[in-house]
């Protein structure tokens, strides 16, 4: 039984599902074209709405028709029972009026009556006087005899005939109790089918009101449906809205998401570009700062990896060798790589920041533009021009036999040979910081040039600036001469770094490479 019941249910699932299948209503317009997706459950649920309302609906139509017919039914019972009331109405009207006839002739009689007593009293008085008269006579005693006798017949005859006007009377009033009675049954008549009014009347009204009720929930159900139909047509509209909207967005989305995109690769592009470019930049000043024999850890640090220091070009005796490039290694050790700051760890070389994520590409961009303004300034301040235009090299940095004594000697500049009283030049600005003679240099001018940097111009034959005079490249500081301790006429230059001297010959090739 239980897998017929199942077998039953199952079909009429499937009939259900196959008769609400999901349904699509497309309305279409000259721009746009929105569908409307009816899914089973909504179908179903619409249908049953329907439904519910269509038996609530008919069980008030019946319900209305049953009232109806049973209102009528009392009516016409309630027209009866008033006929019969009018009936009963007149018949007491009837003796109503029959009963004023009796009465008016019981007054009647009761005046006769009266009149007789009145008759009989007057009689009575008159039969005392003629009693009296006839103790008088004889005669008038018989005619008193005569006559009394006639009164008494007289008097027989009006008590007869008082009598019978009591029997009628009797008569009369039993029949008033009759109708009294009668009248008093129709009374109770009236009040039953009064009663029996009211309580119809008080059924019509429950039927009424319970129609009034069921007409109001009828409505109500009616207006529910069409706010639902209403609510659920907002609804599909506002879905397809929706759905327009939310593919718009998706679109402007996947449009932002490409610029964006797009944008982003471009500004790794171009931040690896620049990464590039300030890695070559600072490659080439690096490259630089080496040919001139400086040491580019110390005066610029690195917390990330640079250029390890590769290479053997001389520029002159006692110089070490210099590198000019190779692949970025770290020059810390892995103990003082773990103690540096994370953002210091977080820098990556320029070939591989195509790789990195964008916080990286902006610290490690940030590390090498930071290096490159200071190897920037460090170069802007170096010596790197030439402070004659024409000279031959006479006389090279480091140790070298002394040109008067001729024994072994530290020769702390580079001696630059030219045509006496030739211009000498600054190799870069700075301020004046001697302007003199000086033992052993002769007439000389010493400038500073800022970063640590000095540079020394003696056995000048004439000095052309005074101390504290600011200077730039090129600029004159005196005349070739051969003052001081001197063989001839040339310029003794010095290039110093926070007081140290340097090969001068380094920077003035480097500076042949830079121009």
């Amino acid at each position: 039984m239980g897998e017929v019941f199942s077998t039953i249910r199952d079909k009429l699932i499937a009939r259900w599902m196959t008769a609400f299948q999901e349904r699509q209503i497309i309305f279409r317009s000259e721009r746009a074209s929105r569908y409307v997706i009816l899914s089973t459950r909504l179908q179903s649920t619409v249908a049953i709405t329907v439904l519910v309302a269509g038996v609530i609906g008919a069980g008030g139509v019946f319900d209305y028709v049953r009232t109806k017919d049973l209102v009528e039914r009392k009516d016409a019972a309630i027209e009866r029972a008033e006929v019969r009331y009018k009936s009963l109405l007149d018949q007491v009207a009837d003796y109503r009026a029959s009963m004023a006839r009796t009465s008016e002739t019981l007054r009647d009689k009761q005046e006769s009556l009266s009149r007789l007593f009145e008759q009989n009293e007057t009689l009575r008085t008159h039969l005392s006087i003629t009693e009296r008269q006839l103790e008088l006579t004889q005669e008038e005693r018989e005619r008193m005899d005569s006559h009394r006798m006639a009164m008494h017949e007289q008097l027989s005859a009006l008590e007869v005939a008082l009598t019978d006007m009591s029997q009628e009377n009797i008569e009369l009033e039993d029949g008033l109790g009759g109708l009294r009675s009668q009248l008093v049954t129709v009374v109770e008549e009236n009040q039953s089918l009064a009663q029996t009014r009211s309580e119809q009347q008080r059924r019509i009204d429950e039927l009424e009101d319970r129609l009034a009720r069921s007409q109001a929930q009828n409505h109500s159900l009616a207006t529910e449906v069409k706010a639902m139909r209403m609510d659920m047509h907002k609804a599909m509209q506002a879905r397809s809205r929706v759905l327009i909207e939310k593919a718009s967005a998706e679109d402007r989305i996947d449009s932002l998401e490409a610029k964006i995109d797009a944008m982003d690769e471009e500004h790794r592009t171009r931040l690896q570009s620049i990464a590039e470019q300030a890695m070559n930049t600072i490659g080439d000043h690096q490259r630089i700062l080496r040919a001139a024999g400086l040491n580019v850890l110390e005066i610029a640090p690195p917390i990330a990896p640079i250029q390890r220091p590769e290479g053997d070009p001389q520029g002159g005796p006692g110089v070490p060798a210099t590198g000019r490039g190779g692949p970025f290694l770290p020059v810390v050790t892995a103990e003082e790589f773990e103690a540096l700051p994370p953002e210091a760890r977080r820098v990556v070389p320029a070939d591989r920041l195509g790789d990195a994520d964008m916080d990286t590409m902006l610290v490690s961009l940030d590390h090498y533009l930071g290096r490159l303004a200071i190897l920037d300034g460090v170069l802007r301040a170096m010596p790197l021009a030439e402070p004659l235009e024409d000279y031959w090299l006479t006389s090279r940095f480091g140790i070298r036999r002394d040109p008067i004594n001729g024994r072994k000697s530290r020769h702390n500049g580079v001696d630059l040979a030219g045509r006496y009283r030739s211009p000498v030049m600054a190799t870069a600005p700075g301020k004046v910081t001697k302007a003199g003679w000086m033992a052993g240099y002769g007439r000389i001018v010493e400038v500073d040039h800022g970063q640590g940097f000095k540079t020394r111009y003696a056995h000048l034959s004439k000095v052309k600036r005074e101390r504290g005079d600011i200077v730039e490249k090129g600029d004159t500081v005196g005349l070739l001469g051969s003052s001081g301790r001197s063989t001839g006429p040339h310029v003794h230059y010095e290039v110093l770094k926070d007081g140290k001297p340097i090969n001068p010959w380094r920077f003035i090739k480097a500076g042949r490479d830079v121009h």
